[in-house]
């Protein structure tokens, strides 16, 4: 699994929590707030009594934590190199996804590396100019409705 909803959304939810900390949030209304918005409805059941028995070594008991900077979550090597491949498709320009990953990043594989068996041979021309910007006329439209 190169990415995971499930576990992402705890460590996302921890993360937020402990930045929440270092900038001085430290009622427990506040952080239960975080969890609630974060992560899944039975998280509430577990993230905080984890955290407040220390169970996690994240907080201590008065909510304050040893840790000095706010966590980060950098892609992995294979995240980059799947991202990377993803962002060759030209479907994906229609949507202005624009990842910076770096020159150094080999993309995991190539459009040339997979055959698509049912694709139509009279499809759409995702890199006409006039295609690509009546597109993001209706996503506009979409996104505005």
């Amino acid at each position: 699994m190169i990415f995971s909803e499930l576990y992402s959304a705890y460590y996302n939810t921890v993360a937020a929590i402990i930045s929440a900390v270092l900038d001085g949030e430290r009622t427990e209304h506040e952080l239960q707030r975080i969890v609630t918005e974060r992560a899944f409805g039975e998280s509430v059941l577990t993230v905080m009594p984890s955290l407040k028995s220390e169970k996690w070594q994240i907080l201590h008991s008065d909510m304050t934590t040893a840790l000095l900077h706010k966590p980060t979550m950098p892609l992995t090597a294979l995240q980059k190199r799947w991202l990377k491949a993803v962002l060759l498709d030209p479907r994906v320009k229609l949507f202005d996804v624009n990842i910076d990953l770096g020159d150094d990043v080999e993309p995991m594989f190539m459009p040339e590396d997979y055959v698509i068996y049912d694709k139509y041979s009279d499809g759409d021309d995702f890199l006409d100019k006039g295609y690509i910007e009546r597109f993001k006329t209706v996503l506009l439209a979409i996104k505005n409705s």
